[in-house]
């Protein structure tokens, strides 16, 4: 059996969750980085994009990861520039969700004043409709290789 220090810890529930977090974005990305969603059709499409012919504001992130992981930035930034912008805060979030205690309390989604979380939902919702427009400088943002 476990000694009890151990036994304590595997019956709490957010010990398993970060466990099952952890596992979880190690298979993802051993997977983006060993196919390319370019070349293999069982990533599933936007459903968004299936269903209205849109570009949604997550439209080619899969691809974007991809790139990322290869190491081509621009690949990437073609593909998804919010996307690329986003993954160093996503990414230190993801870390400081891992670490008990208030380490890192900036990162914290309870800490964000509704000013900050309106401010991001706006920037969301703009790109989207930014990269959906067929004018010269927004048609850019629309995914692309």
């Amino acid at each position: 059996m476990l000694p009890e220090r151990f036994a304590v810890r595997f019956r709490d529930w957010g010990c398993w969750r970060r466990f099952l977090l952890v596992v979880g974005a190690v298979v993802a990305t051993g997977v983006l980085l060993c196919f390319s969603p370019v070349e293999n059709r069982w990533f599933p499409p936007c459903p968004f994009r299936s269903l209205t012919g849109w570009y949604c504001p997550g439209c080619g992130s899969t691809r974007a990861l991809h790139h990322l992981l290869h190491g081509r930035i621009g690949a990437a930034f073609g593909y998804n520039a919010l996307m690329v912008v986003s993954v160093p805060f996503l990414l230190v979030r993801g870390v400081a969700g891992l670490i008990p205690g208030r380490a890192l309390r900036g990162f914290d989604e309870k800490a964000l004043k509704p000013a900050a979380i309106i401010g991001i939902c706006v920037l969301v919702v703009v790109y989207g409709v930014l990269r959906n427009l067929p004018a010269y400088p927004f048609s850019f943002l629309a995914p692309h290789g």
